[in-house]
């Protein structure tokens, strides 16, 4: 696996890192949320940006962003936008979604952009080529907010993002039942033996809380937190999960990751 690099931090090596959604309204909310993310232990930042109020204006996600970036420092900043589909806040139609996208990256908005593995290929394609010309790391995601496909799938799903050369790669799922857990879990450590790139896997919901926690015992490079306890199922806090994560590691539960 050869870590993704993100201002100072390496996706891959050692604990799982800890990123901490951002889905507030208004650019005010976002910047004070932002601020509030300093005062924990989280490792990078995601900003949910179909929840903005304001994502049809490009000079006001310019200037959001900009102070995004001016109050994380050294915290990476990776910029998502998701359809209704895949578990978003607005519909995105593939148009609106690709001139937002390049809008992040031709003006370097972001330290690391989202690509979604449900918009046509032809649009990944362009898109990864704009990020490649400016730098731009790229995050291909898969989300699957009704169930969790077999694990035949998922290996192949893995594989095909892989297979875009992209930097790192996550998967999603809503699982229903306990073996939809293992089969992601598994499909995430195999995965990770053969290709170059850091995985993400997360399941949903109170029943896939513990792929949160359990990341590095499957070689998951990352998870998600909240600033305090959520009252979305199967959310923990910043802290809680550093708990976690570090406990795990220090009584040798843990696997060590591929690539260390």
């Amino acid at each position: 696996m050869k870590p993704a690099k993100l201002k100072k931090l390496y996706l891959g090596l050692g604990l799982p890192k800890i990123c901490v959604p951002i889905s507030e309204r208004s650019a005010s909310e976002v910047i004070a949320f932002a601020g509030q993310i300093l005062s924990t232990s989280a490792d990078l930042v995601e900003w949910r940006l179909d929840y903005f109020d304001d994502v049809n204006d490009s000079e006001k996600i310019r200037e959001t962003a900009e102070k995004l970036q001016q109050i994380l420092g050294d915290l990476p900043l990776v910029i998502s936008l998701r359809d209704k589909s895949e578990g978003g806040h607005a519909h995105i139609d593939d148009l609106t979604y690709q001139q937002l996208t390049s809008q992040l990256i031709s003006n370097h908005l972001t330290d690391a952009v989202e690509l979604n593995w449900s918009r046509p290929v032809s649009i990944r394609q362009q898109l990864h080529n704009l990020a490649t010309v400016n730098n731009v790391p790229v995050l291909e995601s898969y989300y699957n907010m009704k169930e969790t496909p077999s694990l035949v799938d998922l290996k192949d799903v893995l594989g095909q993002m892989a297979n875009e050369q992209v930097d790192f790669i996550k998967l999603a799922v809503q699982p229903n039942q306990h073996r939809d857990i293992l089969n992601l879990m598994e499909a995430t450590l195999t995965a990770s033996e053969t290709i170059d790139q850091p995985l993400v896997s997360v399941a949903l919901g109170p029943m896939g809380t513990i792929t949160r926690l359990s990341g590095r015992s499957f070689n998951s490079a990352a998870t998600f937190a909240d600033l305090k306890r959520s009252s979305l199922p199967g959310h923990l806090s910043v802290e809680e999960t550093r708990q976690f994560l570090t406990a795990l590691d220090e009584t040798g539960i843990s696997s060590v990751q591929v690539g260390e």
